[in-house]
């Protein structure tokens, strides 16, 4: 029997939230955790694009001509976002919420040319058809903006996120058209030096709210299967003040405390949740001051005097992956080198 195995990498990518009944947890607004959107594991979906039947084959065809010709290069073939840096449709909620073009027409005749978006010149049937098109791959995603023949979610086994790929991904996809910063970008503005603001949202949108959407559906996941372990790797930032680190210590402490809130609220659908708090280990992160810290534990920072490597952190996932602390939920494993001691 194969157990589910949630790897959430702090630094990178991840944390939890099971926004299923009764209650929420965190953020999540009603109608997108839990039965908005449609949901998965025998939930319907219910935005319009999803529900109502497809034209016909041969409007479909047209619709797909017609959307690769002009559509395509910014919004992606697959529908998710192309060269150009248009956005995804696949997440649009003009998209997901029209019926009969009555949304995407305005749009593609030009209602939004404000925002970069430009007007085509579209016989109604071929707006009829473009609509058509879209919908018709819509109703084949669902609701986790993920293409047709993605990877079936009753497989997943291990997620990790990875930060750094994340990023590079935004810059190369998304910027053009989105902020991590969303409604709070023009606020920067007031501060004398807008970047002070800036970093911070980014740095807690990566390394906490990030990861508490980004495996909520995971979590669902788990829990409908009644079985998974979901692995948090957060920092002795959590606990350790760092005073020219503040916003990384914060967005720590956060994902820290995710642990014990989900570790809870999972137990009884047969989930086990834990966190893993790396202490200095050699990675391009620190890099720049690798030096600094090996004269450090070489003047006794650490117990155990060696920097940690990504091994240590290794066996650690794999002995939870292993099941050998399911008795354990909520545990917190230092892997620090002996840093969290406290002595006289």
């Amino acid at each position: 029997m194969r157990i589910g195995v949630l790897v959430c990498v702090a630094a990178t990518v991840a944390a939890i939230a099971w926004a299923q009944p009764p209650e929420q947890t965190g953020g999540g607004r009603a109608g997108r955790g839990g039965q908005g959107r449609g949901g998965c594991g025998g939930r319907g979906p219910n935005f319009p694009q999803q529900t109502r039947p497809l034209a016909s084959p041969d409007v479909l065809a047209r619709g797909k001509v017609v959307f690769g010709v002009n559509c395509a290069s910014c919004h992606g073939a697959d529908l998710r976002g192309g060269d150009e840096g248009g956005p995804s449709l696949l997440r649009s909620l003009a998209a997901l919420s029209d019926q009969h073009e009555e949304v995407i027409g305005p749009i593609v005749r030009g209602a939004r040319q404000d925002k970069g978006m430009p007007a085509f010149n579209f016989s109604d049937d071929d707006v009829a058809a473009v609509g058509e098109y879209i919908h018709s791959v819509l109703a084949k995603v669902g609701v986790q903006a993920r293409p047709p023949g993605a990877v079936d979610p009753s497989t997943l086994n291990v997620l990790v996120g990875n930060a750094s790929a994340g990023q590079s991904f935004f810059q190369a996809k998304c910027a053009s058209c989105h902020s991590v910063t969303e409604d709070l970008k023009d606020i920067a503005s007031r501060y004398s030096d807008p970047r002070m603001l800036q970093n911070f949202d980014e740095l807690i949108a990566t390394n906490l709210k990030g990861p508490h959407f980004l495996t909520q559906q995971a979590a669902r996941w788990m829990a409908e299967r009644g079985q998974g372990r979901i692995v948090f790797v957060t920092s002795i930032s959590a606990y350790a003040a760092s005073v020219n680190r503040a916003e990384y210590c914060i967005s720590k402490a956060g994902l820290s405390m995710s642990v014990a809130l989900y570790a809870e609220r999972l137990a009884k659908a047969g989930l086990q949740v834990f966190e893993i708090r790396p202490g200095v280990i050699r990675t391009d992160m620190i890099a720049r001051v690798e030096q600094v810290y090996e004269a450090r534990i070489a003047g006794g920072l650490l117990p155990q005097a060696r920097m940690g490597e990504g091994a240590d952190v290794a066996k650690a996932v794999r002995a939870i992956a292993d099941g050998l602390l399911d008795y354990s939920t909520g545990q917190v494993i230092n892997v620090d080198g002996g840093f969290h001691l406290r002595s006289l």
